[in-house]
């Protein structure tokens, strides 16, 4: 009698321990989920601030073509130098043969890739923009100069 009262003893312990482990394992899921939640917020808004921070400069004329300014395309160039230099995200603003900072030196000191013979400012048309799988932009392709 003693041994069966004995075993039934161990035998709630062992299963009033499961219950606890069972009860830490899905509190333990529940908060790695809202963790994990939290997170993929933070970096679709950490990206989307990324993106904003190039597409800013883009501009839609009426025909729904993209287009930048002269002064922005050296702006994006240098900020896509640093982005790369610094912050280890690869992000290249192509026109050409130039990218990023030897970019920004052609336009700079190149007079004619800056203003036109009546001193206003040229526009450039976009390509194509490249984002990546996470949605973070990659590369941003300028194409010839547009008349607006």
């Amino acid at each position: 009698m003693e041994n069966s009262s004995r075993a039934l003893l161990i035998a709630g312990e062992i299963l009033i321990a499961l219950l606890i482990l069972t009860l830490g394992i899905q509190i333990y899921l529940e908060y790695s989920k809202e963790a994990e939640i939290y997170h993929e917020s933070m970096s679709a808004k950490e990206t989307e601030k990324f993106n904003g921070d190039f597409i800013k400069y883009i501009e839609i004329n009426e025909g729904g073509i993209q287009y930048i300014k002269s002064q922005d395309l050296i702006t994006i160039a240098n900020y896509a130098e640093d982005t790369t230099n610094n912050q280890g995200y690869n992000v290249n603003i192509i026109m050409g043969t130039y990218t990023n900072k030897s970019l920004a030196e052609e336009i700079l000191g190149t007079t004619n890739m800056m203003y036109k013979d009546d001193g206003t400012l040229i526009y450039y048309q976009i390509t194509s923009i490249t984002y990546n799988e996470s949605g973070r932009l990659v590369e941003i392709k300028i194409g010839s100069e547009i008349s607006l």
